[in-house]
């Protein structure tokens, strides 16, 4: 996954969360385009997440 992705994530994330059978309600998920962005660098850079 490459950081140009947070958009498109975010939004697959938002989708899988209106189908009732993930961690988050509709609406509730608060994370913004910046946040993702951030979070994927982190996931990039952590040694232990391949």
């Amino acid at each position: 996954m490459k950081e140009e992705d947070a958009v498109q994530f975010l939004e697959l994330n938002k989708q899988l969360d209106d189908t009732g059978y993930m961690l988050y309600d509709p609406g509730e998920r608060q994370m913004n385009v910046e946040e993702q962005h951030k979070a994927i660098a982190q996931m990039k850079a952590d040694s232990s997440v391949h």
